[in-house]
């Protein structure tokens, strides 16, 4: 029971930090700010994430998990209690984004650290623990916007800073908690009926695809933060409800998150080609949806082929990491430093858009994804006739 509650974490933590971003944007937009202010808001979000993450891979380790986790919570609690009673304007939402990159930082490599270490013995190992990271922050990230879409403007950044303070309040009891058991020696997994029990595949003879994760990642998450932030941006644009744009970004999360979920029982597909194809094929309709929507449902329906690519492509960020033990820890914080150097990245694209449609820029992002999943296409490819013997 223990091994899934910790997951109850990244869904309250993403919960805070998506709905921040959807807020702003919305805000950023009816203000009559273009799209490069909008695109900056990620960009000074990741500078502070990349800069505190490869710090945290130097420190954390399983006997202090629990207390950085409780910290970075604590720093959410009080940014969110801050948010709750100041006037919100351009710079002080600045502010506030980068110090939220702090708290993530401090919070993620640890985490996922603290992750490995309560599913070590587990069935299903590395894999199970991919699944249930990707689908819980996944799920976070969507309930944020989905709720925050549902309030009015004039409210809308109180009552988020109200519901952020007491989501992160109860992170923060949870982290306490994780002190308090993180160096329990953890129970063997129950034997299943019989006696006997499934062993989780030994991912340490598979090739080492971690560098190919990062730089599949700069560019997913490069498109991520472009869809993220100027989704909400072209829907006011063409008159619809912030509603739509709520529910098309929490579509595709919620996609991303149960199709994580689903492959919980995954094995050896992580390391063939042909999974990739389906990614490639899902990212391009749905970047081309979104650039040519001029209605809620083809909106919506971008939103959940664009689910599908990121399901599959956060899923192989995650594994990659963790697949090799020795590794990982180093390879965790790698995965943060790039998350948050692509993210820093992002804050140009806005110069793409200008005062615009980012229709273009949508349609452009999905040609750089069709060609990225290509070449990791073509690498597996390569190494899944190399290594056969291995893989099969």
């Amino acid at each position: 029971m223990f091994r899934i509650f910790v997951y109850l974490f990244p869904v309250l933590t993403n919960f805070i930090l998506f709905a921040v971003f959807y807020n702003t944007s919305i805000s950023f937009t009816r203000a009559g700010h273009g799209a490069l202010l909008l695109t900056l808001i990620p960009a000074i979000w990741a500078l502070s994430y990349a800069v505190i993450s490869p710090l945290l891979g130097r420190i954390a380790t399983d006997r202090n998990a629990a207390k950085l986790i409780a910290a970075a919570a604590l720093l959410e609690a009080v940014l969110m209690g801050f948010f709750a009673v100041t006037d919100c304007t351009v710079w002080k939402q600045y502010l506030l984004v980068a110090l939220m990159g702090v708290a993530l930082a401090i919070y993620c490599t640890p985490f996922q650290v603290f992750m490995r270490a309560a599913e070590r013995g587990s069935e299903g190992g590395a894999v199970r623990s991919t699944a249930l990271y990707t689908f819980s922050w996944s799920f976070g990230s969507g309930l944020g916007p989905f709720f925050m879409s549902r309030l009015s403007m004039r409210a809308g950044y109180l009552t988020a800073s109200a519901i952020g303070l007491a989501i992160a309040l109860g992170a923060l009891i949870l982290g306490a908690w994780y002190k308090r058991v993180a160096n329990q020696p953890l129970p063997d997994p129950s034997p299943a009926s019989g006696g006997k029990t499934k062993p989780a595949t030994d991912y340490s003879k598979y090739p080492d695809l971690a560098k190919m994760g990062w730089y599949g990642a700069f560019v997913g998450v490069l498109v991520v933060n472009v869809v993220r932030m100027l989704l909400p941006y072209q829907v006011e644009k063409l008159g619809m409800s912030k509603v739509v744009s709520g529910n098309a970004v929490a579509i595709y999360s919620f996609t991303q998150a149960f199709l994580a979920l689903a492959l919980i029982r995954s094995r050896t597909w992580m390391f063939r080609p042909l999974p990739l194809v389906a990614a490639l094929v899902s990212g391009l309709a749905g970047m081309t949806l979104f650039g040519l929507a001029a209605s809620p449902v083809l909106f919506c329906t971008g939103a959940l082929f664009y689910g599908a690519y990121c399901g599959i492509f956060y899923f192989q960020l995650v594994f990659y990491s963790v697949a090799h033990p020795t590794k990982s820890t180093k390879y965790i914080a790698m995965n943060e430093f790039t998350v948050g150097v692509s993210s820093a990245a992002s804050g140009f694209t806005g110069l793409l858009v200008g005062g615009g449609s980012p229709a273009l820029l949508f349609l452009l992002s999905g040609g750089v994804i069709g060609a990225v999943m290509l070449s990791e296409v073509i690498i597996l490819g390569y190494l899944s006739q190399k290594k056969e013997q291995t893989i099969c």
